[in-house]
C-alpha cells in the first residue's frame, strides 16, 4: 500500500501553516457531528455515510500536510459508502487518528485475569462483557451489589457460564466457574463480584487483595469508576471537589498501588479509562471532574515513565475517551451539546484492546486525537472550538 506524505521543500512548509486553519474551519463548521469510526465492519449508523465523507476530506488533508506515514490500515475502521480505494484511505486516517495499528487476537486474554472498577454501568459493564466473551477471569466492583449480580450473571450467559448462587458475606461475591453443558468453546473461566466504594480509604486495597486472592494473581487492573457530579456551573462546593477527587483519583493511585506487586510477578498491565476533559483544555461546567481527570493523567503518564526508568514490566495505558452514549452521560448532557455521542460497546472493546496491545495512550472516538492536536497546534482557537461545541 502507498504512502501519504507531504510535498517536499517550501510547499511542505507551507502545509504546516494550512494544517490548523483547514483542520479548525472544518471542526468549527460541522461541530463535531461529522464523523461516525467503528471498530468493526457493521452496516452503517444512520447518516454515517455523510458523516464519513465530511471527515474523510478533513482527515486527506491533515495527513498529507503532517506528513503522516501509514502502511497498513489498523481495527478502527470508518463506515463509508464511497470507492474502495477512498474506504482504504478513510481507513488509514482512522487507525492514525485511535492510535491502534495493531491487532490483537481474541485468544491473547484468555485466562487472563482481570479486576474492572466501576463495573456496575456503562462502560465499566461493556469492559465486564468484553473480557468475558474473551474467556478472561473476570473480577468486577461497585458500589451497589444488586446491580454487580446482574451484571455478572448477564456476562456470564453471555460465554455460557452456569452461575451458582453461593453469596460469600465477607466480599459479596459470587462465583460461578462450572461450565454450561453445551457453551461455547471461549468462556469466561471465573466471573465474579465485589462490593467496593471507593470514596473509602480500605475498600480500595481490600478490593485488590480479593482479586489477587481468588484469581491467584492479577494481569490486567482496569480503572474506570468516577464519581457523581453535575453538568453545572461550579457552585463553589469545596466539599463536593473533595470527595470526588478521592474517588476519581486518589482511589486510582490506592488501587494502582495495591495491584503493582502481582502485576510485576505476571507481567501484566494497568489501563486507565480517562477522559478528554483531562487533555484538552478545562471546558465549562465540569470544573470538579475535569480536574480530577487531570490529576489523574498526570499521575499516570508520569507513572508511565517511572516504570521504563526502573525497566519495569508493567505497562501502562492511558485510554482517552470522547463523550460515549451511557445513561448517566447522556443525562447530563441531553440538550446541551452539539457533540455526537459514540457506543459504549464500540469504546470498551477499544479500551481492551489498547490493553491488551500494551499501548502507552489511545484514543476513542477518533476525533478526540484531533482535537488534542488542535489544542497543540492553535491554542488561539481553543475557546472557539469549546463554545461552539454548546448550545
Amino acid at each position: 500500500m502507498g504512502q501519504i506524505t507531504a510535498a517536499p521543500g517550501a510547499e511542505g512548509a507551507g502545509s504546516l501553516i494550512r494544517t490548523p486553519v483547514n483542520l479548525l474551519r472544518n471542526v468549527i463548521f460541522h461541530k463535531f457531528t461529522v464523523y461516525s469510526f467503528s471498530s468493526s465492519d457493521e452496516g452503517p449508523r444512520q447518516n454515517a455515510a455523510s458523516r464519513s465523507h465530511a471527515g474523510g476530506v478533513l482527515l486527506e488533508r491533515l495527513l498529507r500536510c503532517s506528513s503522516m506515514r501509514l502502511e497498513r490500515p489498523g481495527p478502527a475502521i470508518p463506515r463509508s459508502s464511497g470507492s474502495r480505494g477512498q474506504t482504504r484511505v478513510l481507513r488509514l486516517q482512522g487507525s492514525a487518528l485511535t492510535g491502534t495499528r495493531a491487532t490483537c487476537s481474541a485468544g491473547s486474554l484468555r485466562g487472563a485475569r482481570v479486576l474492572v472498577t466501576g463495573a456496575s454501568t456503562g462502560i465499566g459493564e461493556q469492559l465486564a462483557y468484553c473480557y468475558a466473551r474473551l474467556g478472561a477471569q473476570v473480577v468486577i466492583t461497585a458500589r451497589r451489589e444488586n446491580v454487580l449480580q446482574q451484571v455478572s450473571v448477564l456476562a456470564a450467559r453471555r460465554v455460557g457460564v452456569k452461575r451458582s448462587s453461593q453469596v460469600r458475606p465477607r466480599s459479596r461475591a459470587v462465583s460461578g466457574d462450572s461450565p454450561a453443558p453445551g457453551g461455547p468453546a471461549l468462556g469466561a473461566q471465573k466471573a465474579l463480584y465485589v462490593t467496593g466504594d471507593m470514596a473509602t480509604t480500605s475498600d480500595p486495597s481490600r478490593v485488590v487483595k480479593f482479586a489477587v486472592d481468588e484469581l491467584g494473581g492479577l494481569d490486567y487492573l482496569v480503572l474506570n469508576h468516577i464519581g457523581r457530579y453535575s453538568f453545572s456551573p461550579w457552585s463553589g462546593d469545596v466539599h463536593h471537589v473533595r470527595g470526588l477527587m478521592e474517588v476519581n483519583f486518589l482511589s486510582y493511585v490506592q488501587l494502582a498501588s495495591a495491584a503493582l506487586p502481582s502485576l510485576e510477578k505476571s507481567k501484566g498491565s494497568i489501563v486507565v479509562v480517562s477522559s478528554l476533559l483531562g487533555e484538552f483544555p478545562p471546558t465549562p461546567f465540569t470544573a470538579p471532574y475535569t480536574a480530577t481527570k487531570f490529576a489523574v493523567n498526570g499521575f499516570f503518564c508520569t507513572l508511565q515513565h517511572e516504570l521504563a526508568m526502573r525497566s519495569s514490566d508493567v505497562s501502562l495505558t492511558i485510554s482517552i475517551l470522547g463523550l460515549v452514549d451511557t445513561e448517566s452521560a447522556m443525562e447530563k448532557v441531553s440538550g446541551r451539546t452539539r457533540v455526537v455521542p459514540y457506543p459504549a460497546g464500540e469504546a470498551a472493546l477499544h479500551v481492551v484492546r489498547a490493553g491488551s496491545l500494551r499501548q502507552k495512550e489511545s484514543f476513542y472516538p477518533w476525533y478526540t486525537h484531533l482535537v488534542c492536536l488542535v489544542r497543540d497546534w492553535c491554542p488561539f482557537f481553543r475557546d472557539v472550538i469549546i463554545r461552539n461545541s454548546y448550545y
